[in-house]
């Protein structure tokens, strides 16, 4: 069962708010235990009861009812040999980077991960692979000048730019075609490598066949685009334009529409922790229309 934790609270049900938590940081570590280790996995977990044992106040049976769950989970999972369980992206991962790096010292790369904690994961897990350090290889989050190799968000997709990166890995990554082509193009160098790892037969392999191809497709709509007539391609362009405006203006409408459905004293405002009311909805202002 997945709990949502927007509707739990909406319900004001502050026990299924509080059993709504620790999903989703379930929910976290499995996705960390998919793109890297299960160490990582459970330290993601063990940080974040940490950090709920410290900040709450008033904790009543229910909390520590799923602290003492991950407790039993936690000490299970200690006798559990992580090496019958290693994920195999990392294993075409450190063969990837050693074929590029291994007697070049001049190699840069850059290496795309899903999220920020992935990002983490992955500079922990070059830092303790012997055979990476032994190669040479050198991590850092996101830039460094004397680094050569560099992990980051897609979000640097778009502006990065190295001219010496040879070497270009997409790890886990679902974007679209045009982070796809954004990422391609940080390799500079001449004779890059553009190398994508994802688990065979996976929604990322999936996704980048679909990129590829809607690719190919940008390219012919832009040759079929450059060869309209000038006037032709004007009138097309105040046509999408006037359907654009439109839409904007009954997205507003909606939008109005929504927030006058209910008025602003009816709105209550709980503690997440204790379920006292803090406020009404017309005890909060707008300064600046913000």
């Amino acid at each position: 069962m997945w709990f949502n934790l927007r509707n739990k609270l909406r319900w004001r049900n502050r026990k299924l708010a509080q059993c709504a938590l620790p999903p989703v940081s379930h929910s976290d570590a499995l996705l960390i235990n998919d793109t890297v280790r299960m160490a990582d996995a459970f330290r993601l977990l063990r940080d974040f009861y940490s950090r709920e044992a410290e900040k709450r106040v008033g904790l009543d049976d229910t909390d520590h009812f799923l602290f003492d769950l991950f407790q039993g989970e936690d000490q299970s999972s200690s006798a559990t040999p992580t090496l019958q369980f290693e994920n195999p992206k990392l294993g075409q991962l450190q063969k990837t980077l050693l074929e590029q790096f291994v007697g070049q010292n001049k190699s840069r790369g850059i290496l795309f991960s899903k999220t920020r904690v992935s990002t983490h994961c992955l500079f922990d897990w070059v830092s303790d692979n012997r055979p990476m350090q032994d190669a040479g290889i050198k991590a850092a989050i996101l830039t460094g000048a004397s680094n050569q190799a560099s992990h980051m968000t897609h979000v640097a997709e778009e502006g990065l730019d190295i001219p010496e990166c040879n070497l270009v890995v997409r790890y886990g990554l679902l974007t679209n075609e045009i982070a796809m082509q954004q990422a391609s193009g940080r390799a500079r160098a001449e004779d890059s490598v553009y190398s994508v790892v994802a688990r065979a037969g996976g929604q990322e392999v999936r996704r980048e066949r679909t990129n590829e191809y809607l690719e190919e497709l940008s390219r012919r709509a832009i040759a079929e685009i450059q060869s309209m007539e000038q006037l032709a391609f004007q009138q097309q362009v105040a046509e999408l334009q006037r359907q654009s405006v439109i839409s904007l203006r009954l997205a507003e409408l909606q939008l109005m529409e929504r927030r006058n459905r209910c008025l602003a004293s009816d709105v209550r405002l709980h503690c997440r922790l204790c379920n006292t009311l803090v406020a009404h909805g017309n005890d909060m202002q707008l300064i600046n229309d913000t």
